[in-house]
């Protein structure tokens, strides 16, 4: 009972807080939109953590919870060494070169952050996970507010749609509420997403800072996503600065970073772009799990990568197939994926007679080929099922946003329906 009434306290402060934050906003929710939206995100973050404590022994959004209380009594205890786990100074003391020292940073950052974050939060709610996931919802929906204003005002015709799924389609809804990094990845996409054309189009310092906290939030919770975004920002820059023809400089941007890549094949060492990949994957491959896809192991060649590639594909488009999904998580990941291809045909089948101008929209062309080539990673080194459909929810949703873009819903509609 103590927890409900929390939980219910806690939504409605937010809720309340977040619609003074944003009524002045040129794209804003209303009351209701606002209250519906956070009390989704709240019912699915709690809904999380009762699946996976219930049918998962807690897993990691439990130990994160968990590990919250140790640093909420060690801030009462040290606090000048509370604050300096944030400081690289474990990572030289361990590290060997540069590249390791940055590694073992980074791995320290991930912990601490999200540790330390929902430490602060039990300072009002005791260590109460459901209550701590209302508060981490606060902040993790921030991430699709950004991304819902960012896509409106690119098409403020197409709002409603644009709503429904930034707030509301399942899978990403579901992945992205728990107690984990991966709400905190869309956050901090969503903020680079958001300011960075302003930076590029307008040259605006404080947008310049924001992009860059953006990257740097990628960069402590998933390194890999910095080496995917940093084409995508480079394209754009390109494009916008010097007034380029969009779709070819993301093209070519991404051509040479994959050409790139495959010669580092044939250097030795450090030099082999391909090695981090590899090793990624065999990290993964170590791992147990009770259900895994078919993923040949990778070697640090071309030839390889060329031979994979058409099991990643398949691992993370087509996968897992309805008649193979066992458990809800797998039923919901098929249903997904189903979902996906359904929208994909009717997106082509409808679309508009102005859906080629989209191609010179810079913010369309970085979800898409940020979109693909995340896809595209994830299956190269990810074999487990369930964290496939998990690290895809933000790429899965920006691929989805793309479509709805697309249909022309007047005549969607005249085909759907039947003439009155």
């Amino acid at each position: 009972m103590l927890t409900t009434t929390g939980v219910v306290f806690y939504y409605l402060l937010f809720t309340w807080l977040l619609y003074l934050l944003t009524k002045r906003a040129e794209v804003r929710l209303s009351a209701k939109e606002l209250a519906l939206a956070m009390g989704c995100k709240v019912a699915m973050a709690c809904a999380y953590g009762y699946i996976f404590y219930r049918f998962y022994n807690g897993d990691d959004t439990w130990a994160f919870n968990q590990g919250s209380l140790i640093e909420y009594n060690r801030f009462f205890e040290d606090p000048v060494a509370w604050f300096k786990d944030l400081l690289p100074i474990a990572a030289i003391n361990e590290g060997t070169s540069f590249s390791s020292v940055l590694r073992l940073y980074l791995n320290d950052l991930e912990h601490y952050f999200l540790h330390k974050l929902l430490a602060v939060f039990n300072l009002f709610t005791r260590g109460n996970y459901y209550m701590n996931a209302v508060l981490f919802s606060f902040v993790t929906f921030w991430g699709h507010y950004w991304l819902f204003q960012t896509l409106v005002r690119a098409f403020p015709a197409k709002r409603k749609i644009i709503f429904l799924l930034v707030f509301f389609f399942p899978p990403a809804l579901f992945w992205l509420s728990g107690i984990r990094a991966d709400g905190l990845l869309l956050f901090f996409t969503a903020l680079l997403l958001m300011h960075f054309p302003n930076w590029v189009q307008h040259r605006r310092r404080s947008s310049l800072w924001y992009s860059l906290v953006g990257l740097t939030g990628l960069l402590i919770f998933r390194d890999a996503l910095v080496l995917l975004m940093l084409p995508v920002c480079v394209a754009w820059f390109i494009a916008v600065r010097y007034d380029k023809e969009p779709w070819k400089v993301f093209a070519a941007v991404f051509a040479i970073c994959l050409v790139v890549f495959v010669s580092s094949t044939w250097l030795p060492g450090p030099f082999n772009l391909a090695k981090p990949v590899v090793q990624r994957q065999h990290d993964f491959l170590e791992l147990h799990g009770n259900t895994r896809f078919r993923l040949t192991p990778l070697e640090p060649t071309a030839g390889s990568f060329i031979k994979v590639l058409p099991e990643a594909v398949c691992n993370v488009f087509v996968r897992p197939f309805v008649w193979e999904a066992s458990g809800l998580l797998q039923i919901m990941a098929g249903g997904g994926v189903l979902f996906f291809w359904l929208l994909l045909v009717l997106a082509v089948w409808h679309r508009q007679a102005w859906w080629k101008a989209l191609l010179r929209k810079p913010l369309i062309l970085a979800m898409l080929f940020y979109g693909v080539a995340l896809y595209i990673f994830i299956g190269y080194t990810v074999p487990f099922p369930g964290a496939i459909v998990r690290y895809k929810a933000i790429p899965e949703l920006f691929l989805l946003l793309i479509m709805v873009v697309l249909p022309d819903g007047d005549r969607l509609k005249k085909r759907l329906l039947p003439a009155s």
